[in-house]
């Protein structure tokens, strides 16, 4: 009992001593590695909502201008190589496309002349719809060509496919199975093992928060908030595409 004591102690005070200790028995050792892969991959679709407004002394006037910019609208979608069906409705529903507001001019008594123009109603149509693109460049061109009969661009969402997006995951997975057997391996050498086999795969933990993840946060919030911003944040026209595994290896000699 004492010899077993002394032989713990040590190795407490010694991690090599303990690492032999383990050894010693030839006995294989169980290692579990978590591990992340992402990668980011080219966006198969970009989404875009794009508007105008168009004004008139008349609603007729007022839809007329309107219809002119939506034909060409169509001819810029089509010199594009796009058809209409890339458009479709906003997400909350199609916007009024007929608005009549009044500029009310100065009040009597007030000093001032009326003036009659201004209390003329003005007709206002306002447009918008949802714009999809299979890719950034072609995003890109459509855009720049929209902004020159001015028509307003919103902000650019990137997806992918179905089929892409499995692809990526998958992806994902054998870089993570890479990352945990490249520790596992560490692990090994520094006990005068090898990795012998692997026991485990775990995909638990793929939702919100990948295996691992309460250590990125730590190293992302230690080097700052732009380096955190980054992790949620792909490069412009991408999507960034992320898979834990909990892996367990057997170590032997």
């Amino acid at each position: 009992m004492r010899i077993i004591t002394s032989a713990a102690a040590l190795a407490l005070l010694s991690p090599a001593l303990a690492a032999a200790q383990v050894t010693s028995t030839n006995q294989p050792v169980a290692v579990e590695i978590v591990a992340s892969g992402d990668l980011e991959v080219p966006a198969t679709k970009l989404t875009m909502t794009i508007s105008f407004t168009e004004t008139g002394s008349s609603q007729a006037a007022a839809d007329k201008a309107r219809d002119a910019k939506i034909a060409r609208i169509e001819q810029a979608l089509q010199e594009q190589g796009l058809a209409p069906s890339v458009l479709s409705p906003v997400p909350d529903g199609e916007p009024p496309l007929s608005i009549t507001t009044i500029e009310v001019g100065p009040v009597a008594g007030s000093g001032e002349e009326a003036d009659p123009v201004s209390k003329r109603p003005t007709f206002s149509t306002l447009w918008a719809k949802t714009l999809t693109v299979g890719s950034s460049a072609k995003a890109t061109a459509i855009k720049a060509a929209l902004k020159k009969i001015g028509v307003m661009i919103g902000s650019e969402a990137a997806d992918l496919d179905e089929a892409s997006l499995a692809s990526a995951q998958r992806e994902a997975k054998a870089k993570a199975l890479r990352t945990a057997r490249a520790d596992a391996e560490v692990y090994a050498k520094e006990m005068g093992l090898r990795v012998n086999r692997i026991v485990r795969i775990s995909e638990a933990g793929n939702g919100l928060f990948l295996p691992g993840f309460q250590a990125k946060i730590a190293t992302a919030i230690s080097k700052g908030p732009q380096l955190l911003a980054s992790m949620f944040k792909p490069g412009p026209g991408t999507v960034t595409v992320e898979k834990g595994l909990v892996v367990e290896f057997e170590l032997s000699r």
